[in-house]
């Protein structure tokens, strides 16, 4: 039902020893978002998905990625990416939920995935990393900010139901676009310790680029006491 394994993005173990790859597809026809099952011994777990294999099945979206996947206790996938539906003709990042059986989960968000609502500021949004504590997601990737004409860092949050957490950053969501004259891109791991989301990237000064981490508390802003400003450079 397949045609062709587009890109593999992430691996993840869960605590079975199970192996998950999340990535893009060529499914009938569609690039899709795809998160495959193997046990640990390598073999595809065939009661998973579609003989091991499961997909965003939305008719309504033209493609979309898979880039990071997260495993919570409860067995559910939370899996981040990016998404273009023709619609408003813009890639918007995305979180899609699966059971641990590899079928949407139609109750979170529009049947099994949510957008983030970054349209009037942004025509390009990916999501690169997720991680969920206490039944909050929270999302990171690269932004690009209209008005000022540069990427940046991206960050926000919803709870497991799909609703936007309105509580975090600016209505759901933050970008340090402002920040900085140059473009940053922050297509590495999204981490949780201590209760503050670090996110990796880097930022381009003029012909060279420099790593990036940047810092926020769970409440989407900057966390100001890490190297005085929220984020450093390597």
């Amino acid at each position: 039902y397949y045609d062709s394994i587009l890109e593999m993005k992430k691996i993840r173990v869960d605590q079975d020893d199970n192996i998950y790859l999340v990535g893009t597809a060529d499914v009938f026809d569609v690039i899709s978002l795809v998160v495959h099952k193997f046990d640990s011994n390598g073999d595809i777990v065939t009661d998973f998905g579609e003989e091991g294999m499961a997909y965003l099945d939305a008719s309504e979206l033209y493609y979309s990625y898979g880039n990071d996947i997260f495993i919570a206790n409860d067995g559910n996938l939370y899996v981040v990416g990016d998404v273009y539906s023709g619609d408003i003709y813009m890639d918007e990042a995305i979180v899609a939920k699966f059971s641990e059986n590899g079928d949407l989960v139609g109750s979170f968000g529009l049947n099994g995935y949510v957008k983030t609502d970054t349209s009037v500021v942004s025509d390009d949004t990916k999501g690169f990393g997720v991680v969920v504590q206490d039944d909050i997601i929270y999302v990171s990737g690269t932004m690009y900010a209209r008005d000022i004409g540069t990427y940046g860092a991206f960050i926000a949050s919803f709870d497991t139901d799909g609703n936007e957490n309105t509580d975090f950053g600016e209505e759901g969501y933050n970008f340090t676009n402002q920040i900085f004259s140059s473009n940053s891109y922050f297509s590495g791991q999204l981490s949780l310790h201590d209760d503050k989301l670090i996110i990796g990237g880097n930022i381009k000064y003029s012909s060279y680029y420099q790593a990036m981490i940047m810092r926020f508390d769970l409440q989407g802003e900057l966390d100001d006491s890490f190297d005085e400003d929220g984020y450093m450079t390597a």
